[in-house]
């Protein structure tokens, strides 16, 4: 599909049409907003009436009634902030020249695709103004991916590449791509690569990670950072996502996917209660402090994360922004049989960053896979 002029940043997809449309509606808050400094969610819920349609038919969610408040640590970002780990705050209390694999989505899962897809783009949209803030501190992988980027050669390809933290990084060690579903997640990360000199300026495009086809598939790296992968909340669509990434790595390519350990006792102890897990100050003055509040689906593996972030203007002003993050996570033996059937073989399964081993207190899956 020829990029479209009208279009910030050009849409990739195998489809002729997509059959989701986002809407631009701001999802009803949870919190009432005369209740932001008690941290609990309007037990009343919202009428029918006031819910996206595609929404009416879905059931409430059930009000928290535990809250607790604990120390705040600036180390905490999105992704930590889903798991117990040392960077959270504490708690208190060989395929050939010819064609490659791709798995296509069953006809009946469009519609709840569609839907998936609208929440989805609806909150990362609205998350992406303190998306850069929530991952201030947070460098773990940096080194790795440019140590793979140099020994690869390159070209990279980050799928969900966000405001473009990575990118940024990888951007002179070899030439990168970056996809994003998420057109104001791309406007940021072109704003921010702004600095990288034009010589190794990173090309955005706007995409689904889980169907997507790139004009030369020939890149020697390929990243999901920052638990992307998860955001894909089907079975299905994950492996359509590790088959569309297999399809464009050369015959000696790499990827590497960055996900969650799930720690079970901890998000059972969890479930439900609403903890402050950050907080920051803005050059702008603004104080921000974000709340979390997390349910699991252990059949469907889906973990859904409430997020609060609570605003004070210095003029006293009071804003509140509410986001909800669904992120289906993978046991390991499971992420091997889907990289196996997507035609790759693990390289090595580490348990963070430095190369830590994949045990129950590992708090990532780190996976480096190569083409079959």
């Amino acid at each position: 599909m020829p990029p479209c002029i009208e279009q910030p940043f050009p849409v990739l997809t195998r489809q002729k049409a997509n059959p989701c449309r986002v809407n631009n509606a701001e999802h009803p808050s949870r919190w009432s907003p005369g209740r932001y400094h008690s941290g609990l969610p309007n037990s009343k819920g919202v009428s029918q009436g006031m819910l996206p349609k595609h929404c009416a038919d879905r059931p409430e969610r059930p009000p928290v009634h535990r809250c607790r408040s604990k120390s705040v640590q600036p180390t905490a970002c999105l992704k930590h902030a889903f798991v117990f780990c040392p960077r959270a705050p504490k708690r208190q209390a060989v395929y050939g020249s010819g064609p490659r694999p791709h798995t296509h989505l069953p006809a009946n899962h469009l519609l709840a695709m569609c839907d998936d897809r609208e929440d989805l783009l609806a909150n990362l949209a609205r998350f992406s103004p303190f998306y850069d803030w929530d991952y201030r501190n947070f460098r773990a992988d940096i080194p790795l991916l440019k140590q793979l980027a140099r020994d690869t050669g390159g070209p990279v390809l980050e799928a969900g590449c966000g405001t473009g933290r990575v990118l940024m990084e990888l951007a002179t060690d070899a030439h990168c791509i970056g996809i994003d579903i998420c057109p104001e997640m791309l406007e940021l990360a072109r704003h921010n690569l702004a600095t990288v000199p034009p010589a190794h300026q990173p090309l955005l495009l706007q995409a689904d990670m889980a169907d997507f086809r790139l004009m030369h598939p020939d890149f020697g790296l390929a990243v999901c950072a920052s638990n992307s992968l998860m955001h894909l909340i089907g079975p299905e669509q994950q492996q359509s996502a590790l088959s569309c990434l297999h399809g464009h790595l050369r015959a000696d390519g790499l990827l590497v996917l960055d996900l969650f350990n799930p720690p079970v006792e901890q998000i059972v102890a969890d479930d439900g209660a609403l903890i402050q897990v950050d907080s920051w100050h803005g050059p702008d003055g603004i104080e921000t402090t974000k709340w979390m509040s997390r349910t699991v689906d252990w059949v469907r593996q889906v973990q859904t994360t409430d997020i609060l972030l609570s605003q004070v203007r210095p003029n006293g002003q009071h804003l509140e922004t509410t986001v909800t993050f669904k992120l289906r996570f993978l046991w390991p033996h499971e992420l091997e049989l889907m990289l196996d059937a997507a035609g790759f073989d693990i390289v090595h399964l580490w348990g963070g960053y430095h190369r830590e081993p994949l045990d129950d207190k590992a708090d990532t899956v780190l996976c480096v896979a190569r083409v079959r």
